[in-house]
């Protein structure tokens, strides 16, 4: 009985991981598809943000708007964030496609990945630098994620080693550390070896701002969306502590209320 309940788990989820692939579209296949056929590009960040800078061309609605707009749904269009929410918009194209948005699709790594392929975008261009660092709260988010990785160095090693042994690993599960090198290609490849052979991690978060300029400089890392953490690993320390107590009021407070 337990076999059989685990095939027919295993049959459900294959159809949801197939879906999720088929709505992400890297930033060459758009080069490629959009040489044949017009695509609307779709900014799904805040005004606010999306003031700041924006691919030329694009429109943009929010996330729960879009399913109200009819006159959308006969065009290609491509879903866009700022990369580090990548699931949501994953999410969003697959129930948009149940409501007849038959030509849609998001765009892999988001506002990163294009501008690292296209170049600068439309406005502020020391804005378009923000791209690339992580908040407490988006390392958070993104902390289990298998796509993501955060890498540090040995120097760092006291702050590092006290988040990631912290309840078991979880407060910071997919983390590399790696030997600090002189060479930058020696520090590459010992990054690559610490990934594994075949690793599908897209994503790397390094620690620092200096060893994200090293790594980014070089042509063995196009491979991966950079970033670095805007603050520091006691920073994250801190806001996790923060968080934590924010959680437990909230939690008794509900309990209070039952």
């Amino acid at each position: 009985m337990t076999r059989i309940l685990a095939i027919l788990l295993l049959i459900e989820c294959v159809p949801l991981v197939q879906a999720a692939d088929d709505c992400l579209m890297s930033v060459d296949s758009y080069r490629a598809q959009s040489k044949k056929s017009a695509y609307l590009i779709i900014d799904t960040r805040s005004k606010l943000d999306y003031k700041k800078y924006w691919i030329s061309g694009s429109v943009n609605f929010s996330s729960y708007t879009i399913k109200t707009k009819n006159y959308l749904r006969d065009k290609k269009l491509v879903l866009v964030n700022d990369g580090k929410n990548e699931e949501s918009l994953v999410n969003l194209c697959q129930s948009l496609r149940k409501l007849q948005f038959n030509d849609i699709h998001v765009l892999k790594g988001g506002l990163p990945a294009w501008r690292k392929s296209f170049g600068d975008m439309e406005g502020d261009r020391v804005a378009q630098l923000e791209l690339n660092t992580v908040s407490e709260k988006e390392l958070y988010a993104i902390r289990n994620d298998p796509n993501w990785k955060l890498v540090s160095t040995q120097k760092q090693a006291g702050a590092f080693a006290s988040v990631t042994a912290a309840q078991g690993g979880k407060l910071l599960k997919n983390a590399l550390f790696v030997k600090r090198e002189q060479k930058q290609k020696s520090f590459v490849k010992n990054i690559q070896q610490a990934l594994g052979k075949g690793s599908q991690v897209n994503n790397l978060v390094f620690t620092n701002k200096h060893e994200f300029e090293k790594a980014a400089s070089l042509p063995l890392m196009k491979k991966y969306n950079i970033f670095y953490m805007q603050n520091s690993m006691s920073n994250y320390v801190r806001y996790l502590g923060r968080y934590a107590g924010e959680r437990k009021l909230v939690s008794n407070k509900r309990s209070q209320c039952q």
